[in-house]
């Protein structure tokens, strides 16, 4: 049987409004856009297996996002293989943020990330990978 993966996206969202999502691989993720168009992404990882909505809801970075035109990108990594950026969480990630960058005519540029508790302990195997 061969595995199919897909990409959908769900792109009803307006400029400053609560989060929309996608998913990718199977993975959920949370984002919301800015109040102007976007120029980069910040990824914010929450603790161990919280959702990418919840995520966003909890810190509510708009204020900051809206200032500096940053796309807030929430992963729902609910696998042990997120801590293996090699093999899973990594190659998921950049295929999100490419298709928002894509999509919202975004140039590519290196992510911002946030961690809190085991999302922090996330950022920093991703960053350290060379994934992102």
């Amino acid at each position: 049987m061969k595995l199919c993966t897909g990409i959908f996206f769900f792109f009803f969202v307006t400029f400053g409004t609560t989060a929309a999502e996608l998913t990718v691989d199977g993975v959920e993720f949370a984002y919301r856009l800015p109040s102007e168009p976007p120029q980069a992404i910040m990824v914010l990882f929450g603790g161990r297996n919280w959702k990418g909505a919840d995520t966003l809801k909890r810190f509510r970075f708009d204020d900051l996002a809206d200032r500096h035109r940053l796309i807030l990108l929430s992963p729902s990594f609910r696998d042990r293989n997120y801590w293996e950026p090699e093999k899973w969480s990594g190659p998921a990630l950049q295929r999100a943020a490419a298709e928002l960058e894509r999509h919202y005519r975004m140039p590519s540029r290196p992510l911002f990330f946030y961690g809190y508790s085991a999302g922090g302990q996330c950022a920093r195997m991703l960053t350290g990978s060379g994934i992102a």
